[in-house]
C-alpha cells in the first residue's frame, strides 16, 4: 500500500485540542476531509512530519508544542474606540464579534479588554500560541495517474 510521501496531493481530516481545551477540527467533513499537497507548506511542518509516511485509512494521535504550531502575532491584537460597537448590545471579555472590514471581509475576533472609552480586541486564531494535542486521518492519496 502506498505511503505518503512529500509532493503528495492527500486528503485528511483532523480533529484536536488546545491545552486550554478549545476544540478544533480541519475543512471539510470527516468522511471527505480537504486536499492538500504536501511539502509546499499548506499545512504546519509538524502536521506533515506526521502524515509522511502514513498509509490511507491510517489514524495517528500527536502533540505539537506551541513553538512548532501557529505563533500569537502581536499585530493581530489591537484597541479600538467603544463607539463601534453596536449600543444595543452587552459586551464582555471572552466574547467572540465578527467585524466587517471596508473591503467587504469579514474579521472574527475575541474582546479581550473592555472600558468605557477603548476595547481591546485579538484576531489571532484560537489556537495560536498554545500545545496542540491533535488527531488526524489519511483518508486518501491522490493517484499519479489521474
Amino acid at each position: 500500500m502506498k505511503k505518503a510521501a512529500s509532493g503528495d496531493t492527500v486528503q485528511i481530516y483532523f480533529t484536536g485540542t488546545t491545552d486550554d481545551g478549545f476544540s478544533f477540527s480541519g475543512n471539510g467533513s470527516e468522511e471527505e476531509g480537504f486536499e492538500v499537497t504536501l511539502g509546499i507548506g499548506q499545512l504546519l511542518p509538524a502536521f506533515e512530519s506526521q502524515i509522511i509516511g502514513m498509509a490511507p485509512g491510517e489514524t495517528k494521535k500527536f502533540s505539537v508544542n506551541k513553538k512548532e504550531g501557529i505563533p500569537r502575532q502581536q499585530e493581530l491584537i489591537f484597541e479600538v474606540e467603544r463607539e463601534i460597537l453596536p449600543e444595543d448590545q452587552e459586551f464582555a471579555v471572552d466574547d467572540d464579534l465578527v467585524l466587517s472590514m471596508p473591503n467587504g471581509e469579514r474579521l472574527e475576533v475575541i474582546i479581550t479588554a473592555l472600558s468605557d472609552e477603548k476595547v481591546t480586541l485579538d484576531a489571532n486564531l484560537p489556537i495560536a500560541g498554545k500545545d496542540l494535542s491533535v488527531e488526524i486521518k489519511l483518508l486518501s492519496i491522490e493517484d499519479e495517474e489521474e
